[in-house]
This record gives C-alpha cells, sequence and structure tokens, in this order.
C-alpha cells in the first residue's frame, strides 16, 4: 500500500464522526387489565392491615403501595391500549381507592398516637429520675404531635415538683444516718425505690443505700459478737457489745439486753443470781428445792 493510501485511512480515521452510545430503551410495566390492577391494590391493602398488630411504619409502607398501584395516572400507564373497562369494576376500583386512603389516614393517626405516647412514657421515665429539664422538653414534643392526649402543663409541673421531692428526700436520707437512725433511713429508702421505674437507679441514692447497708452488717455483727458472748457468759465483753450495737442505730433499744447482761457480769447480789431462774445456778438450786420437799413428805 502507497504512502498516499495510508495517509488517507489515517484521515478518515480521525476525523470519522463518532456515533453516540445506543441507549436501551426504558422498561416500561407490561400492559395489565383493570382486573389485575384491582387484584394487586387488594393485596396490598390487606397485606396492610395485618400489618398494623405488628409494625405500623411497615403497614403504612405497603398501604401507601396500594395507594399507588391504583392511583389514576398509575392506571392509565398500566392499563392495556384499546381497553375499556367496565362501569362496574371503575365502580371498584373507587371504592378501594377510598378504602386504601381511609386505611392510610387511620395508620398515619396510630403512628402519631404512638410516637407521642412513646414521648410522653420517656418523659414520665425522665421525671422519675429528677430530670425535670428533660421531662419538660419530651412532654412539649409529644404535646407538638398531639396536644389532645394529655395535660402537658400539668405534667410539666409535676417533673418540677418531683425532682424537688427526691431532692428533699435524699437530704433527709442524710441527715438520718448522719443522726444514726437506721430503721427511719430505711424507710425513706424504700419510699424513693417504690417511686422509680423497673430498674432504674440514681447515683445519689445508690451512695446513701451503700453507707446504709455497711451500718447494718456493722450493728448485724456487733449483734451477733454479743449474743456469743452472752452464750459464752462473758457478761462485760456482751454489755459493752450490746452499748455498741445501740449506738450504731440509736432506734432501736437494746436496754433489756444491756440490763441482762450487767445483772449476769456482777451487777446484784449473789443471792439474786441464786434464785434467779435462768442463771448458771439454776439446776443446782431446783436439785436443793427437791430434796427439801422430799425430806418434808
Amino acid at each position: 500500500m502507497t504512502a498516499i493510501a495510508w495517509a488517507t485511512l489515517l484521515f478518515l480515521f480521525v476525523f470519522a464522526p463518532v456515533q453516540a452510545p445506543v441507549q436501551a430503551p426504558a422498561k416500561t410495566p407490561p400492559a395489565v387489565s383493570l382486573v389485575d390492577l384491582l387484584v394487586e391494590g387488594q393485596t396490598l391493602y390487606t397485606l396492610a392491615v395485618d400489618k398494623q398488630k405488628e409494625d405500623l411504619t411497615a403497614a403504612l409502607d405497603l398501604a401507601r403501595q396500594a395507594q399507588r398501584s391504583v392511583a389514576d395516572d398509575i392506571v392509565k400507564k398500566r392499563l392495556s391500549r384499546g381497553e375499556h373497562p367496565e362501569p362496574q369494576d371503575l365502580a371498584v376500583l373507587g371504592a378501594l381507592r377510598a378504602r386504601i386512603s381511609v386505611l392510610v389516614s387511620a395508620i398515619e393517626k396510630q403512628r402519631t398516637i404512638a410516637m407521642a405516647a412513646d414521648l410522653r412514657t420517656q418523659g414520665d421515665t425522665s421525671k422519675a429520675l429528677g430530670l425535670p429539664d428533660e421531662a419538660i422538653a419530651l412532654y412539649r414534643r409529644a404535646q407538638a404531635i398531639d396536644p389532645a392526649a394529655a395535660d402537658y402543663d400539668a405534667l410539666c409541673v409535676e417533673a418540677r415538683e418531683h425532682a424537688a421531692w427526691l431532692f428533699n428526700k435524699r437530704k433527709e436520707i442524710r441527715e438520718l444516718l448522719t443522726s444514726r437512725r437506721l430503721l427511719s433511713a430505711a424507710r425513706e429508702i424504700a419510699a424513693v425505690d417504690a417511686s422509680l421505674p423497673a430498674n432504674a437507679k440514681l447515683y445519689q441514692l445508690e451512695v446513701l443505700r451503700t453507707e446504709l447497708v455497711a451500718r447494718q452488717h456493722e450493728l448485724a455483727a456487733a449483734i451477733q459478737d454479743a449474743e456469743e458472748a452472752m452464750t459464752a457468759r462473758k457478761y462485760t465483753m456482751a454489755e459493752r457489745l450490746w452499748r455498741d450495737a445501740a449506738a450504731i442505730d440509736r432506734e432501736q433499744s437494746f436496754a433489756d439486753q444491756i440490763r441482762r447482761a450487767k445483772e449476769l457480769g456482777g451487777g446484784r447480789s449473789w443471792i439474786a443470781k441464786i434464785f434467779q431462774p435462768d442463771v448458771w445456778l439454776k439446776k443446782p438450786v431446783s436439785q436443793i428445792r427437791a430434796l427439801v420437799r422430799v425430806v418434808r413428805r
């Protein structure tokens, strides 16, 4: 091939018009009959109704799919060309559209009510934990969604009042522990626990509870040691331990135990001890009395 032929071929290759890529035609949904569209819409409607029981969001999605499937523009696009629907089929289509529209509205309302209820529940939890600002913000969000569902102003006031109540309770419990009144402190902690949601904990209350439990263990140990000392007839030690127990919890009286330990430890005369029915001389004295009765007979 000559140089002129090569040059001609190169020229044609470089300056040849570039053809645009061929695009595949857009796929259109296959043409169907009106009866097919009615069946499709009714099926989606039924699925949406059943789904309401477990998932409102999914139910709403199905209901909207049903609504789109029988919309006027969709019907015109998908309907077979040249088909002229029967009047009764058009009447069924209109009724189906109406039912679907009612269902969509009902599910949207249920979701709205559920969202507001969930926000109120969250607000109640924050209120119970003594977080009034957080609770009020949640109540106001619920009010914006479903204003007629509750007295939101009253809920906000309750949140403030409960926070103040919790603050005063914690202060009261601290004072009871400081003054060594364990029974009252335990009672007040139980009252706060009853106002909290299940499994909820307050850090400040847990600190007080830990201190109370430690003192209760200390009290229990002192009582056990005192009882063991009484059993071992170490009455002086027992008396001291009973006094220690009384000092740990000033609301419990150990006066009888202290008096008993003091008497047995030397607080009465030896004659009183001999004739005391539950001291160590009980058995010998009983034997002597039995002998005396026998002799008199």
